[in-house]
């Protein structure tokens, strides 16, 4: 029986970035991935610093991020065109493969090897064709699909709403569609691709996946996207994304990174959130297996130093989002264009700016330019000022 001090399962980006970083502190790991392949298609938009992490070359850069759009249902839109280059349209299967080319003994990961099961008293693995491998430390890069897995933990499963979206030609800029009808508890967006071609897409929570006319009904019903609706789809994703975290990451035998662990409340799954959780694990397993901590409770401390304070922002905004309906979204965006929207960041940064002017306009002119009564307990945003 195989044994390593690290076995990880999952070799997406959060796997793959830890297998490097253990690889270079010369740590005994393998990364199991039940794919035939690395790879996982789908356009993803990488601030500069990310980027930087990542050391991604150049020419796999595939869009450059100037102008960014935020659009209401009713097709009002705000932009955002100060000429700086704000990071950079990136391929996911690219990263993935970037990251994987970075190892150097490629042999440590394992393609086509299931896990269907551990034991973390005697701390072995056992894999779909019969094997086991032993393990000192377990870590889950398996992604928001690793449900049997959160379960055996006794962790919850992050919020997460389904997302759908199509390619066709078309040349357009980075768009963001709020709609909390068609699109509630996410948005739409439209990502430039290379080749002339634009991705569409939006996500949403209480929709029938198998009701594909529904899907795309949806999709070709939203706010700038309705131009789009006789163009042919070239190719069509869909799949779950994760807008929360779960209630525990670590134990003394295990970690949980990257999408497994949960995704941000406004955009979801995010390349840095794995990254940096592939870090802040690496760290706390080196600390525990050299016998400098008891437990590895650390990585639980310094992910909250990290993360918790922008995660509470980001779900308080999310919140406020969610209740508020798309007649009085539509009148702040109504009253905002024209207006700088201030932020030097990619969406999540303008994204958190655009809804906090939708909270402080909303709230100072309703409630204090009209001499409104005060705020109950059902309004939005009692909850956000309190």
């Amino acid at each position: 029986m195989e044994s390593f001090d690290v076995v990880v399962i999952g070799a997406g980006v959060s796997g793959l970035y830890l297998s490097k970083l253990l690889e270079n502190s010369k740590t005994s790991y393998v990364t199991l991935e039940k794919r035939s392949a690395i790879g996982t298609y789908g356009p993803r938009i990488i601030s500069l610093e990310t980027l930087k992490k990542l050391e991604m070359p150049k020419e796999k850069l595939i869009h450059p991020i100037h102008k960014i759009n935020f659009c209401s249902s009713d097709e009002t839109t705000l932009k955002i065109d100060d000429k700086n280059n704000r990071g950079y349209v990136v391929n996911l299967k690219d990263i993935e493969e970037h990251l994987f080319e970075r190892i150097n003994n490629k042999k440590q990961i394992k393609f086509n090897e299931n896990v269907v099961d551990f034991d973390l008293n005697s701390r072995i693995l056992k894999l779909l064709n019969g094997k086991e491998i032993k393990f000192k430390k377990l870590v889950l890069a398996t992604g928001i699909l690793g449900v049997k897995f959160r379960n055996k933990l006794g962790i919850t499963h992050p919020r997460n709403v389904f997302c759908y979206s199509i390619e066709i030609k078309a040349k357009d800029d980075i768009t963001t569609i709020i709609d909390n009808e068609l699109a509630n508890g996410f948005y739409g967006w439209v990502i430039p691709l290379e080749d002339g071609k634009i991705e569409i897409g939006y996500g949403s929570e209480e929709l029938n996946i198998r009701d594909k006319k529904e899907i795309d009904g949806r999709l070709k019903s939203l706010a700038h996207l309705r131009k789009y609706k006789f163009k042919k789809a070239l190719r069509v994703n869909g799949g779950f994304i994760p807008t929360g975290t779960i209630n525990k990451r670590c134990n003394h035998e295990w970690i949980i990174i990257g999408d497994a662990s949960g995704g941000e409340p406004m955009l979801g799954g995010s390349i840095h959130k794995c990254i940096d959780e592939a870090r802040l694990c690496h760290d706390a397993l080196i600390q525990n297996l050299n016998g400098e901590t008891i437990s590895m409770k650390n990585y639980e401390i310094e992910w909250e130093k990290l993360f918790y304070k922008d995660l509470v922002s980001q779900t308080k905004i999310r919140q406020i989002l969610d209740e508020t309906d798309n007649n009085k979204i539509n009148q702040v965006f109504k009253e905002l264009q024209g207006e700088k929207i201030a932020g030097d960041g990619l969406i999540n940064d303008l994204f958190r700016n655009v809804i906090m002017n939708l909270k402080e306009w909303y709230f100072d002119k309703r409630y204090n330019k009209f001499n409104n009564p005060p705020l109950h307990r059902t309004d939005p945003f009692y909850h956000f000022v309190k």
